[in-house]
């Protein structure tokens, strides 16, 4: 090999290495299209090209650089193309591709084609470098902003949620003012009714006691008034005209001593021994009572004619009591008159007494109240102590009351109390019958 020859391979692989060394000193930019611009500089200054295009297929279709190329060519279908003297290489095939042409004057060599491929790879390398570093720098002026954003929600919210504790602060002391009088007027109101209702209730205990005092000074007259007419009967000759009329006054005396005699008993508030009370008897005795009373207000009232003899665990007098209570409950509810009727049921071991009256109802909004202490719709006309106490006694004795109303249809109370037994049992276990 001459010198010649020897010097000019030695200048070829200087400046192959001298490639080299360019190539590997390419690393990546600000943005792709800068990095496209210094691949091209860089190319024209180590290769012999005289054409080069970088563009972008595929939807986008964008053609980045495009130098020496013949002017109106396209240059996409020229990638499809295959010459001896051009170079095509596709990159970053699976995120948003590229594809870079190199076009010289004559045939590539082998040695050439190495050059422009290892060219090609680094430039590739820079470009995923490039995006990566332009990705995370959009991503972190994203998230500054962001953040920017956030901070001035924060502070936003912040200065608005202080002024809401403030208000609702403001607020809660207002309700706790308002709450603390609105109680204050209250206590003052329940002391002032309580204080009403406890003289009323003590004039209806006077009142009470008066009425006993007077049955008990009533009854005495009575009997010798009994005991002389029956003298004067026997005297009298057996065909004596007016005898049906003196059977007739002695009859309403024994009517009204049995109602004293009752009502004496039902009032005592002696500790006698505790006994069963017979249904149809406790009815018979309230309807009896109160029947003159009902039947001036246009009150019928309706009982059945065959009571079943039912034993009840209950007090007569309790028995009596709650009657008296759910029967005038039930004659208030219909000032204008009405039908008031009473039915007895057995159901398993208990007795089911069932009140019932054609008045004005209970709306459903106070229905779970009327069993409350001193909870009246009566105004000054009612004290708010029947039902309460008539649901105390049935509830003491085992029992309970269930009531079902219905605006201007009427109400019905179901006194439910447990059996004692039959009469008729009882009598025949005491004889051993």
């Amino acid at each position: 090999m001459s010198d010649a020859d020897s010097e000019s391979r030695y200048a070829l692989q200087a400046a192959e290495l001298s490639a080299l060394y360019e190539v590997a000193s390419f690393h990546f930019a600000e943005s792709e299209e800068s990095l496209f611009r210094e691949a091209v500089h860089r190319a024209y200054r180590l290769f012999p090209v005289n054409a080069m295009a970088i563009v972008r297929p595929g939807p986008e279709r964008e053609v980045v650089i495009s130098i020496g190329i013949r002017p109106g060519t396209d240059v996409f279908s020229e990638l499809t193309k295959e010459a001896p003297n051009r170079f095509i290489f596709s990159m970053c095939r699976q995120d948003r591709r590229v594809v870079l042409l190199m076009e010289q004057s004559t045939p590539l060599s082998a040695r050439e084609r190495r050059m422009y491929t290892v060219f090609a790879r680094r430039l590739e390398d820079a470009l995923v470098t490039t995006r990566n570093i332009v990705q995370r720098r959009r991503v972190e002026e994203e998230l500054r902003r962001h953040r920017q954003n956030l901070e001035r929600v924060v502070h936003e919210r912040t200065e608005e949620l202080e002024h809401s504790n403030r208000r609702l602060r403001e607020e809660m002391d207002e309700r706790m003012r308002a709450e603390e009088a609105r109680r204050e007027m209250e206590r003052r109101v329940a002391e002032a009714r309580e204080r009403e209702l406890m003289e009323r209730t003590g004039r209806l205990a006077a009142m009470g006691l008066l009425a006993a005092g007077i049955a008990h000074e009533v009854n005495n007259p009575l009997q010798g008034m009994l005991s002389h007419l029956s003298a004067v009967k026997r005297a009298l000759p057996a065909d004596f005209p007016r005898a049906r009329s003196l059977e007739m006054v002695e009859t309403g005396m024994q009517t009204i001593s049995s109602l004293i005699r009752r009502l004496l008993a039902f009032s005592s508030e002696r500790d006698v021994r505790w006994e069963p009370t017979e249904c149809g008897e406790a009815l018979d005795f309230v309807v009896e009572l109160l029947e003159p009373e009902f039947r001036k207000g246009n009150i019928v009232i309706t009982s059945p004619r065959d009571v079943p003899r039912l034993n009840l665990a209950i007090p007569q007098r309790d028995l009596v009591q709650v009657l008296l209570n759910i029967f005038i409950n039930a004659r208030d509810a219909m000032p204008r008159g009405g039908r008031l009727s009473v039915g007895v049921a057995v159901e398993g071991s208990d007795c089911r007494i069932v009140v019932r009256d054609t008045g004005q109802g209970i709306p459903q909004r106070i229905l779970g109240q009327i069993f409350t202490p001193f909870f009246t719709t009566k105004g000054r006309r009612g004290t708010g102590l029947g039902l309460s106490v008539a649901e105390a006694i049935v509830r003491r004795n085992g029992g309970r009351i269930e009531v079902e109303s219905q605006p201007g249809k009427g109400s019905a109370f179901h006194v439910v109390i447990p059996l004692a037994g039959k009469v008729g049992e009882r009598e025949r276990a005491h004889t051993g019958g």
